[in-house]
């Protein structure tokens, strides 16, 4: 099959982790630069010498090519990034010496910038200054300073959100559009007026299974939920943005029903330690396990009914929802915890991927739907196979760079059309279809 030739341009991707560290949001970065290289793109790589656990651990070296991808890294001072001060100051040092090596760079079509370091906005002028035939785009994942402001209610950190606002809103001007997660976090962002167009790239899952398992592992299955019916899984990070009790307490619903049930969350995070001590003794379907290994992912993922996520209130739009789309890649519906004007819970509802839990007002509504779809094994099969391919169809890694490759050869004129993956496109016959 013959392949469309085109002229090879220059893409310079920004952010603070990268090959060789392995945490999520750094992993999408490393993803889409290994697509964009397949596509002919010249990709080159700014990012720092630390990895987000191990900040004492130096990554070597300052420069390297890997799978064709030129990796820049500058030194990071080795601060506690738990810490706003020191994160912050850090962020700013990184961020000062990628101005320096953007300086040297030549013919570059277009930067992308990531939302870590924080405030990588500031940037936006800066780069327009010493490129200025570059165009300029910000994949947004996390918001900053919203998600500082989300975190710790503080005198010091209003003071920071009302001083830093005003800076914000100058550097958008020098921005030539920003891709969303959709409406939630869209609303943040058009507070500001000088905000560029705006466009929706959801991320994908970082592990795109071929198709469902039509079998699970029962090794992985009595590791994590024993001889339990029903099966809910929380796993990844479980952090200030993400919230727990309302899990806890249904379990604790199926408990006092004498529900088969049980509940496990595989997770790390600062909230960890709040969850265990959370949880009573008397609470023998709920488990509190360590981090899942990615090695072993998939076995694990095949093994509950239902993969559970959730956003705390005041978050919403601010953090990137990665366990949802890894739900939908494995073909499993999602239980959300969350509010229901969350962008997921609204997908969720808009396609039937799953079922939403909004408050302990809803316990008892919320463990009928799970039971009645347990009770049913083809209905909950038919719905976890609509889950996978509302994933194919919308929310892939296919998906998501084609519109980045659209985005690339159009150039900012791409925000004034439709683009081609668009949620709404999901039509009604075909979600009959896939019953």
């Amino acid at each position: 099959m013959k392949t469309h030739k085109r002229s090879k341009k220059t893409i310079v991707l920004l952010y603070h982790y990268f090959y060789p560290d392995t945490v999520a949001s750094g992993r999408y970065f490393v993803q889409l630069a290994e697509s964009l290289t397949n596509l002919n793109y010249q990709v080159i790589m700014l990012t720092s010498n630390r990895k987000r656990m191990e900040p004492r651990a130096l990554i070597h070296p300052k420069q390297e090519y890997w799978k064709n991808i030129q990796i820049i890294r500058v030194h990071r001072p080795a601060w506690n990034q738990s810490r706003n001060l020191p994160r912050l100051v850090s962020s700013f040092i990184v961020m000062a010496k990628w101005l320096k090596e953007i300086s040297k760079l030549k013919n570059v079509d277009s930067f992308v910038l990531g939302t870590n370091p924080e405030l990588s906005q500031l940037l936006f002028p800066f780069i327009r200054l010493v490129q200025k035939k570059s165009n300029i785009y910000y994949w947004c994942f996390d918001l900053f300073p919203e998600a500082i402001l989300a975190n710790k209610k503080s005198l010091l950190n209003t003071a920071l959100g009302y001083l830093i606002t005003p800076a914000l809103n100058l550097c958008y001007k020098y921005c030539d559009g920003i891709l969303d997660l959709g409406h939630s976090m869209r609303r943040h962002l058009q507070k500001y007026p000088s905000v560029p167009p705006l466009k929706t790239i959801t991320p994908w899952a970082l592990v795109e299974p071929i198709a469902p398992k039509k079998e699970y592992s029962a090794f992985h299955n009595h590791k994590l939920f024993g001889t339990a019916e029903l099966k809910i899984l929380y796993s990844g990070t479980l952090a200030k943005g993400h919230k727990f009790k309302p899990l806890v307490q249904l379990a604790r619903y199926f408990r006092s029903k004498n529900i088969s049930s049980r509940v496990v969350f595989a997770c790390q995070g600062q909230r960890k330690s709040e969850l265990e001590n959370y949880i009573l003794p008397e609470d023998k379907n709920i488990a509190v396990k360590d981090f899942l290994p990615e090695e072993e992912l998939d076995d694990y993922l095949s093994t509950p009914d239902f993969i559970a996520v959730s956003i705390e209130e005041g978050w919403d739009g601010i953090l990137l929802p990665s366990k949802f789309f890894g739900a939908l890649a494995m073909g499993k519906p999602v239980l959300f915890i969350g509010s229901h004007h969350n962008e997921m819970a609204k997908w969720i509802k808009q396609y039937r991927l799953g079922v939403c839990l909004s408050g302990l007002h809803e316990i008892e509504k919320v463990s009928s739907q799970l039971l009645a779809l347990k009770n049913e094994p083809e209905a909950l099969k038919s719905l976890g196979n609509r889950c996978y391919s509302i994933y194919q169809q919308k929310f892939s890694r296919a998906a998501g760079v084609h519109t980045w490759d659209r985005l690339f050869q159009v150039g900012p004129s791409f925000f004034k059309q439709e683009v081609p993956y668009q949620l709404s496109d999901i039509s009604k016959p075909s979600l009959q279809q896939s019953k």
